[in-house]
């Protein structure tokens, strides 16, 4: 797994996060492509699946009613 992203990677990223902003259906490109990593992330702080995956849907929702911003 990369963190560091090139340029172009980011202005991709970028043009999705403007599309989201448009049409809330774009959002989906964003869950689907980090949903996993955060997960994972969130699981190893709880060790709790359940209560990791409520937190992460948590993120998503936040996210999404931000995402103007």
């Amino acid at each position: 797994m990369t963190y560091h992203k090139t340029k172009d990677e980011l202005l991709k990223e970028l043009h999705i996060i403007e599309c989201a902003k448009q049409d809330p259906k774009a959002f989906g490109v964003l869950y689907e492509r980090y949903y996993h990593e955060i997960f994972v992330f969130i699981n190893k702080k709880t060790d709790d699946m359940t209560i990791s995956g409520d937190i992460t849907s948590q993120v998503f929702y936040k996210a999404l009613g931000n995402i103007k911003k």
